[in-house]
């Protein structure tokens, strides 16, 4: 890890700008539903807090396909950072005055529009990846970024739940907004080292509106059979995890271990066993990606999926849990390589448009999930163990089924 990092030092110093940013999304989410169910129309609060963290998503596959056409990514990268310093200092002094329904309104939806920027920004920084790393280190850099994603997520929601309980909720805000200060300073001080690799990206010539533009992205994907397969399988793999959290917490709850006060540390240690699994497949993705196929490696997920539901069905926890680990390990490790082979497989001026909207696809399934099965439990648990079990038994055919389409 440390030799890549002295390899490219360049485009360490980019992606430590983006898991900042990503660091500086995380950190109120917490905070945020904590407040939201401190209100007298708590549910609805809630609902509008994760509507508005899933929004951006929806927008960014038009954001990508804008960041194609953009020559100056560096300068508007550095603008972004800087409005989100702003939006931050603007909820810092909301978050000041007495909460109620309308002012939480808009500071999630400020929070939704410096989300929408880091993805911006996100998007206008991939392309500098395929001129910045050779081909050969490619998994094992992305391998590192999906690690440290990993790790910045998990440690932005524990941040913010922590300091919730020691600071006044201005000054995290605050905080947050020096960290975005900070990721402008820091393109500041990269870009003009950035401008003789920015003024050789290729650059995709506008010659449609946005939308068509996002259209004949998706046409570009689906050209590419086996990827656009495997994509499908990963985002449906995602969306196993969307669903089984919510779940996993009404399995506590009918089995009564709330009763015992363990209800915390069991949810403590099903979120640990996930994020470090994920970390593991993300440090050791080239070892263990190197000679199995995505689609094969896709089979042991689904594979796992069904074992997990049966975890359920015969009420064992050690089941759940082992299972749950060992699938964290295999999409952990599948992401990277996934990633590789997407940003070699397309031309670097459509790259930005590409990846937005492949994450965005991967990223959307997990909150649809997250609703979907909930609302079957509400009217019977085991109505929602059945759906969760044919969702991966069908993944699991289907992924069979187009081994056998594609070559």
């Amino acid at each position: 890890m440390l030799k890549l990092i002295q390899n490219y030092p360049l485009f360490t110093k980019l992606i430590s700008l983006n898991l900042m940013s990503k660091l500086g999304n995380k950190l109120l989410y917490t905070v945020l539903l904590t407040l939201a169910s401190q209100l007298k129309q708590g549910n609805q609060a809630i609902m509008m807090v994760n509507l508005f963290e899933t929004l951006p998503l929806l927008f960014s596959f038009f954001l990508g396909t804008h960041a194609n056409h953009i020559t100056t990514k560096l300068k508007i990268s550095s603008y972004n950072s800087l409005s989100q310093f702003i939006f931050y200092l603007l909820i810092g002094y909301l978050l000041s005055l007495s909460l109620t329904f309308n002012r939480l309104a808009f500071i999630v939806f400020l929070k939704s529009a410096a989300s929408l920027l880091m993805i911006f920004t996100s998007s206008l920084t991939t392309p500098f990846t395929k001129l910045l790393v050779l081909k050969k280190d490619l998994q094992r850099t992305q391998g590192i970024i999906s690690l440290f994603t990993q790790l910045v997520n998990t440690i932005g929601n524990t941040l913010g739940a922590f300091l919730f309980g020691f600071l006044l909720l201005s000054t995290i805000a605050y905080l947050n907004a020096g960290l975005f200060l900070i990721v402008w300073i820091g393109y500041s001080l990269v870009s003009p080292k950035l401008r003789g690799v920015e003024k050789t990206l290729p650059l995709l010539k506008k010659r449609h509106s946005i939308f068509k533009e996002s259209l004949t992205i998706f046409d570009t994907l689906t050209k590419q059979k086996k990827l656009t397969s495997e994509l499908g399988q990963l985002a449906i793999i995602n969306g196993f995890f969307g669903g089984i959290m919510p779940l996993f917490v009404m399995y506590l709850t009918a089995n009564d271990y709330h009763t015992h006060h363990s209800l915390p540390l069991i949810l403590a240690l099903f979120s640990t066993l996930t994020t470090f699994g994920l970390i593991i497949g993300a440090a050791f993705s080239i070892q263990l990606t190197r000679h199995i196929s995505l689609s094969t490696y896709n089979i042991f997920s689904t594979s796992f999926m069904i074992l997990t539901v049966l975890g359920f069905y015969l009420n064992s926890l050690p089941l759940i849990f082992i299972t749950i680990f060992t699938l964290s390990i295999l999409t952990g490790s599948l992401s990277p390589h996934f990633s590789s082979q997407l940003i070699w497989t397309y031309p670097a001026e459509t790259l930005g448009g590409i990846v937005t909207t492949v994450n965005s696809l991967l990223a959307l399934i997990s909150p649809i999930a997250g609703l979907t099965f909930p609302f079957i439990a509400l009217l019977n648990l085991n109505y929602a163990y059945y759906a969760l079990f044919i969702y991966s038994g069908g993944t699991f055919i289907l992924i069979r089924l187009s081994r056998l389409k594609i070559t």
